[in-house]
């Protein structure tokens, strides 16, 4: 049998502050130009059948998923794409996963592993390694497929059905010259060379000190005018929600509603929602929140009109028909009131960054000329908290030998801002003690000093140890990742997917 080679299974998770409700499922041909069809699959919540019941279907028909150079990816009959998605489909027997993006995943993996062994199987052919009588033997008695306690058992060789026998000496010579590349890729020694390189890098360190300039330094005068100037936006609702898919579910559940039914009962009942098992209820969010969850906005604005205990609706959603309950009268929002202000604050960082962008930068730039001389001193006089990174490597791209700053800053917006390379440069080319210009991290801006550097040989002593055993073991994905990016890959994986398999092309 094939090695376990590369895993292509994908996951996908979603998670939401705002009020939602899940998406009916849609199908379209912008799934296919428009949308990725994890997300669609991933928030569908229409019953779909068995995970038991998808991976055993019968596929009968050739599928062509693409090729690599110029070799067919195919699924067939007693092809290596076959073999995988049986291994993989075996893998979410019994899962209670979603069925349309567990049978993404397994059709996802078998297409990534088959492209692989095409492309090695490639390789193979041409440096001409040869599957001879004795090495098939050798692989078949050394394959584990006739032991017994962990040896070569010839009485069950010999009880094996000749068709099954036969079955086994075609996989195993099939994938004989896949696996000697795969083990001599695995084994593959690494240079003094590329060894010196890794070690230089970690060998050299260097400590930071940081201010952080964000949302929380925006001025309450100006948080309040900018409240005082859109004064719906942040009204507290206290707020009930049942979601459906239709508008006639929706009509038939307010007519319901009208008649003296209890709305959270309802909502247990038949809300298609997260909220669903709370009855419905959402808790004091402000109305900007609301405001999101409508299809049209200004079909928003009737909440702030009505009273305690008004139900109102039905009015569609953004993915649906909603019926709202006021669990109190909207409440103005108190701009003397701290958490106000540092809701305000939010707001502006996430919707309207320009303004709050302009202001930080100009404090950042007005810190980093009076930071020269002491940062810490003048980080005191600012009222700005100083922020300690140890002793790091430059490392770029993260890797996983090296410290980074993902370990390093413990407050983590260093790190978020030195995921871009020229960041990363800017940090370990300026010279020790300087203090660098504002930095952009996300809505906000830091301001950086170049603390220390030093020589740190004890991880390099360390590196010089283990790295060649993990440059091997990583010598097949590095692998991997050069075929699926290669220009020899026709990849039409995705087109064949929906139409195909979802059977979305009708």
């Amino acid at each position: 049998m094939p090695s376990d080679d590369n895993k292509g299974t994908e996951k996908s998770s979603q998670n939401s502050v705002k009020i939602d409700s899940h998406k009916k499922k849609k199908v379209s041909a912008g799934w296919i130009f428009g949308m990725t069809v994890l997300i669609l699959i991933a928030v569908s919540f229409i019953a779909a059948p068995a995970i038991q019941a998808i991976v055993g279907r019968s596929i009968s028909q050739e599928l062509k998923f693409g090729s690599y150079n110029g070799e067919d990816i195919v699924y067939a009959q007693n092809t290596y794409f076959y073999d995988q998605y049986q291994k993989y489909g075996s893998q979410y027997s019994g899962s209670t996963a979603n069925s349309d993006l567990a049978l993404y995943n397994i059709w996802k993996s078998a297409f990534d592993s088959t492209v692989y062994y095409v492309a090695v199987t490639q390789m193979a052919d041409e440096v001409g390694i040869l599957s001879t009588e004795n090495t098939i033997n050798d692989a078949i008695i050394n394959s584990g497929y006739y032991n017994v306690d962990g040896k070569f058992s010839k009485k069950t060789y010999e009880e094996t059905s000749t068709e099954k026998k036969a079955s086994i000496r075609s996989t195993i010579t099939r994938t004989l010259p896949y696996n000697t590349v795969l083990t001599d890729v695995s084994s593959a020694l690494t240079s003094d060379g590329e060894t010196d390189y890794v070690l230089t890098m970690a060998d050299n360190t260097r400590s930071f000190d940081y201010v952080v300039f964000d949302a929380s330094l925006y001025p309450k005068e100006l948080a309040a005018q900018y409240g005082l100037t859109n004064p719906q936006l942040f009204y507290s609702i206290d707020l009930s929600i049942i979601t459906v898919e239709t508008k006639e579910d929706a009509d038939n559940l307010m007519a319901q509603l009208n008649s003296g039914s209890d709305f959270a009962e309802i909502a247990k009942a038949s809300s298609k929602d997260s909220y669903a098992e709370n009855g419905g209820e959402i808790g004091v969010v402000p109305f900007y929140a609301v405001k999101n969850n409508f299809k049209d906005p200004q079909e928003a604005t009737q909440i702030l009109d009505e009273n305690k205990d008004s139900v109102i609706g039905p009015l569609e959603s953004a993915s649906g028909w909603a019926i709202y309950k006021l669990n109190a009268t909207p409440q103005a929002a108190d701009y003397t009131n701290d958490d106000t202000i540092n809701m305000i604050r939010a707001y502006i960082a996430g919707n309207d960054e320009s303004i709050l962008d302009s202001y930080l930068l100009e404090k950042a730039n007005s810190f980093v000329a009076s930071a020269n001389d002491d940062f810490n001193s003048a980080a005191t006089e600012n009222n700005l908290e100083v922020n300690a990174v140890s002793a790091t490597a430059k490392n770029i791209g993260d890797s996983q030998y090296m410290s980074s700053f993902s370990y390093s800053d413990t407050k983590g917006v260093l790190a978020t801002a030195a995921t871009d390379e020229n960041v990363m440069k800017q940090l370990f080319n300026s010279e020790v003690g300087k203090t660098i210009a504002p930095i952009k991290a996300n809505s906000s801006y830091i301001v950086v000093n170049v603390a220390s550097e030093s020589t740190d040989s004890g991880m390099g002593e360390y590196l010089r140890s283990v790295y060649p055993y993990y440059a091997a073991q990583q010598n097949p994905a590095d692998l991997q990742y050069a075929i699926m990016a290669s220009d020899k890959l026709e990849n039409n994986f995705m087109t064949v997917f929906i139409q195909k398999i979802l059977g979305s092309s009708n």
